[in-house]
C-alpha cells in the first residue's frame, strides 16, 4: 500500500481532540484554515521542486532589472483614479485570498487597459504576476500584488 499522508481538518481545537487527530492522522488543521499553514503542512508531505537560484531571480526581476532598483514612475491623476476604481479592489482582494483563476482574469484585464494606455510599469507587473502564477511562488505573487497596489496608489 502506499504512504498517502492523511491530514485531518478540526473546527475543534480542544486538546482531546487534537490528541485524536494525532492518532489518526499524520497532521492536521484547525479551522479557519489559512493558506501559508495549508501549504506549510502540504509542503510537509508532498514532494517538490525548490527552484534554482537563477529561477528565483528570475522570477523576481522585471525585464531583468530588481524591482527594488527600479525608477517606477508615478501615474497620472486620470490613470491613477481608473486602476484604483477598476483594479485596486480586486488586487487587494487577491492579497487576502490568493485565487489563482481571479488573478489570471486580474491579470487579462490590466493588459487590455494596458494596451490603451501602455505603461510600462504596468506592463512588467502583469509579466511578474504571469511569470509567478505559472510556477505558482505565492510569496513572490503576494509580493508583486503589494507592489502593484503601492504603485496605484503612489
Amino acid at each position: 500500500m502506499k504512504n498517502i499522508p492523511l491530514i485531518a481538518l478540526s473546527a475543534s481545537g480542544m486538546k482531546e481532540q487534537k490528541d485524536k487527530m494525532r492518532l489518526i492522522a499524520d497532521d492536521f488543521l484547525i479551522k479557519p484554515i489559512y493558506k501559508d499553514k495549508l501549504i506549510g503542512v502540504l509542503m510537509k508531505y508532498l514532494p517538490y521542486d525548490e527552484l534554482c537560484l537563477h529561477e528565483k531571480q528570475k522570477a523576481q526581476t522585471f525585464t531583468g532589472i530588481p524591482v527594488k532598483e527600479k525608477n517606477i514612475r508615478s501615474l497620472s491623476p486620470e490613470i491613477k483614479a481608473k486602476m484604483i476604481h477598476s483594479f485596486l479592489p480586486s488586487i487587494l482582494k487577491q492579497l487576502d485570498v490568493l485565487n489563482i483563476d481571479e488573478i489570471i482574469g486580474l491579470v487579462e484585464k490590466m493588459e487590455k487597459y494596458n494596451k490603451e494606455i501602455r505603461n510600462s510599469e504596468i506592463s512588467e507587473y502583469c509579466l511578474q504576476l504571469s511569470r509567478n502564477v505559472q510556477i505558482f511562488n505565492i510569496s513572490e505573487i503576494n509580493r508583486t500584488l503589494k507592489q502593484l497596489s503601492a504603485f496605484i496608489n503612489y
